[in-house]
């Protein structure tokens, strides 16, 4: 019998741990060969097998559920033998935040990666996916949450979108600074157009985000670059403009091309037919990238937009599919 420990304290909100209950009964529907380990204490123990709520770079000490992900992470990583629940990289276009997080997730209208041994795919990440994967599962999600696909637009746009992971903080950024990478991306790109430049800052604003922003506003504003702007909302804030942080959508339809690192507040772009420039090989959207930098003026839009729904829709799973022992289903035969 082979055992999965199931780590409830990596999450510190009620809700949510209702993606471990799920994962535990979905384990032991294949009671036969594999038992769950319910973990409700902080505790860390022996198991083939581990499963977090979350990935953690570092050990808090402060906050207890993030310093046990990173206990169970550093018992569980060396043999890659841990899975970890990771974001819906449609997370900017599905609006989650509507205050019906609870429902949504009871109801699988919420959905989430399950990244296998790490959550970077070039040290051993690896996505759980059907064998028989098809666009009918695409086609429910999509009609379950009113996705509209759209066709690639390159007549209109207003700007080139920037959009920015988490500072040097989230580990999709892979500690990349934030700021940093803004002004080096848009001195890459003045060698190629002319395009107005926007820059958009990650949503949540820590002190990292506050001295990103510092940055990039005395830097856009001294001179050395023209047609440079900023959405953020530190504008807002501090600077009193009312349009300084607009909803993520209205930013991407208002673009010529979005650009990220890593950040998946860019994929909607996918779905709202904008090129998206991916600099990551990590991204889970690498593949949708429309080229290099230095295309940013000849996109390349002849991409297989269904090959990559099929992938996104067939790796995203809700707790329906984890309660029900179809994601063990395939998982099992994966690891």
């Amino acid at each position: 019998m082979k055992t999965v420990a199931i780590y409830y304290k990596t999450t510190a909100d009620s809700y949510k741990s209702l993606w471990c209950s799920s994962f535990e009964e979905g384990v032991n529907k294949h009671s036969n060969e594999w038992q769950a380990i319910p973990v409700k204490d902080g505790s860390v123990i022996e198991s083939d097998y581990a499963f977090v709520f979350n990935y953690q770079m570092f050990n808090d000490a402060n906050k207890p559920n993030t310093s046990l992900r990173r206990r169970v992470i550093d018992k569980f990583e060396p043999t890659g033998k841990i899975f970890y629940s990771d974001g819906d990289v449609l997370i900017s276009y599905c609006d989650y935040n509507n205050g019906q997080d609870k429902e949504e997730t009871i109801s699988g209208l919420r959905y989430v990666r399950i990244p296998y041994g790490h959550v970077h795919p070039l040290k051993g990440c690896k996505w759980f996916m059907d064998p028989n994967a098809n666009i009918d599962r695409w086609n429910k999600i999509k009609l379950d949450r009113n996705i509209v696909v759209k066709d690639y637009d390159l007549k209109n746009g207003d700007y080139i979108l920037i959009n920015l992971n988490r500072g040097s903080e989230g580990y999709s950024g892979e500690q990349k600074n934030a700021a940093d990478f803004a002004i080096e991306t848009t001195n890459i790109l003045r060698q190629y157009t002319d395009r107005p430049i926007m820059i958009r800052l990650h949503r949540a604003t820590g002190s990292y985000g506050i001295k990103d922003f510092d940055k990039l506003y005395a830097w856009s504003t001294s001179g050395v670059v023209k047609d440079v702007r900023i959405q953020s909302k530190q504008l807002v804030k501090r600077h009193t403009q009312d349009d300084g942080y607009p909803p993520i959508l209205q930013a991407i339809r208002n673009s010529y091309a979005v650009i990220t690192f890593a950040s998946s507040s860019a994929s909607p772009a996918i779905i709202e037919g904008k090129p998206v420039f991916v600099t990551s090989p990590n991204c889970y959207f690498y593949d949708m990238s429309a080229g290099q930098l230095s295309d940013i003026e000849k996109p390349n839009i002849n991409l297989n937009r269904e090959k990559w729904f099929i992938k996104y829709a067939n790796t995203h799973f809700n707790t329906l599919d984890l309660s029900s022992g179809y994601f063990w289903d395939i998982a099992k035969r994966m690891i």
